[in-house]
């Protein structure tokens, strides 16, 4: 199964999803009958998990392999990736589970939003700016109970 521009989706790819309003990972590629008929889906589909670090046992949300343009589905790019890594090592996430979801203004990418699990009920909001020369003074963080 490809992505829409053509390159060839894996389980594990690091992808925008939900119009590019959050990263997450390709959990499963379902193409074959036998696994269509399992989870009664028709027609190929990807399940798609904004949970890090990846799991490959987890299912997420499945999506229609024809619905991936319209839902803004597709891989990240090299330099996209670049800037993710160092945004997540500036959030300070250690092994902790999060989400991971953009700040956008008048279309524009502004911020990305590191939602960190510290326990079951409380979540460490972490904002880190775009662009090159990202520091740990650019970080702005919000603790929620």
């Amino acid at each position: 199964m490809d992505y829409p521009d053509g390159g060839m989706i894996q389980t594990g790819d690091l992808v925008w999803w939900n119009e590019g309003a959050c990263v997450g990972y390709v959990q499963a590629v379902i193409e074959n009958q036998d696994d269509l008929t399992r989870f009664g889906l028709k027609g190929p589909h990807l399940f798609l998990s904004n949970l890090h670090p990846y799991r490959p046992e987890e299912t997420g949300i499945a999506y229609a392999w024809k619905d991936l343009h319209d839902e803004g589905i597709g891989p990240l790019t090299s330099p996209e990736l670049d800037e993710f890594v160092k945004a997540k090592e500036l959030a300070r996430i250690d092994d902790r589970e999060f989400s991971v979801f953009t700040e956008c203004l008048n279309g524009k990418m502004t911020h990305w939003r590191f939602e960190i699990h510290t326990c079951e009920s409380a979540r460490r909001t972490v904002n880190i700016p775009v662009g090159q020369g990202l520091t740990k003074d650019s970080v702005a963080e919000i603790s929620t109970p």
